[in-house]
């Protein structure tokens, strides 16, 4: 039987274990970012019609946002598949609480350093290239809000999948790579080819990272990037109703095989 004291040193040696892996997410996200600024650097040498400021401004911001809204890793969805796969999250069921809310504040106050890291790169985004326009700092606060809510139902999404797998990690894993090509946070969408950015605009990911960044810094605001922030609002509506069902539905299956 587990004493006091040894529950008090397997809890130091978790929150230990989850700074060590927060730090370490942290520099290996640095490194990340570090090799995509010195990739478009070398853009830059051999087209001289890139504005590398620009560039830098761009992927400093746009990457910022991406990870305060964790949609860079989904690490809030590798958070509701360990608890469900271990059975912990029943504990959580049985409070008389919103589970979903719950996870979604535990895991972004637990994760306040690397929320610093990204205020930190989001100001320096701007001080390279500050803002041009009021409007576009409206829709920037606006497209936040949106990529806020959309980045919680996709965390949830592919968390949930573990009610029904014993395998999520390799959805998880597919989810992510999906978000970072389509969201615009390694290329701009501005550079992709007019048919398929003007597909990717309707799709949901954009506003996870493109739009903001494009928003906070660019002078002249295009219809269809307006288009694009619609959309996503559209794409949040029609997604909270389906997580809260499939919530429901995986809750009651979990319930249902006695775990």
């Amino acid at each position: 039987m587990r004493t006091y004291k040894d529950t008090i040193i397997l809890g130091l040696k978790q929150v230990t274990n989850y700074r060590f892996e927060m730090w370490l997410g942290s520099v290996t996200r640095f490194i990340g970012l570090g090799g995509l600024l010195i990739l478009w650097t070398i853009i830059y040498q051999d087209n001289k019609q890139l504005n590398v400021r620009e560039i830098i401004s761009y992927l400093l911001i746009a990457n910022s946002v991406r990870e305060a809204v964790d949609a860079q890793h989904l690490k809030l969805s590798k958070e509701l598949i360990v608890e469900i796969k271990q059975g912990t999250i029943s504990s959580h069921l049985l409070r008389p609480i919103n589970t979903k809310i719950f996870f979604y504040f535990r895991f972004f106050g637990n994760r306040s350093i690397n929320l610093l890291f990204d205020l930190l790169l989001f100001f320096i985004g701007i001080g390279i290239n500050p803002p041009k326009s009021v409007l576009g700092l409206v829709l920037f606060l606006i497209s936040v809000v949106i990529a806020i809510g959309l980045g919680y139902c996709f965390n949830v999404l592919v968390g949930i999948t573990a009610f029904w797998t014993t395998e999520a990690s390799g959805l998880r894993n597919v989810a992510n790579h999906i978000i970072k090509v389509f969201s615009g946070s390694m290329v701009p969408l501005s550079y992709f080819p007019e048919f398929s950015k003007n597909i990717i605009l309707l799709l949901p990911f954009p506003v996870l990272s493109y739009l903001p960044a494009i928003f906070i810094s660019s002078k002249d605001i295009s219809f269809e990037n307006i288009r694009s922030l619609f959309a996503s609002l559209v794409w949040l509506l029609i997604l909270i109703p389906i997580v809260n069902k499939l919530w429901l539905k995986g809750v009651k299956d979990y319930e249902a095989v006695g775990i």
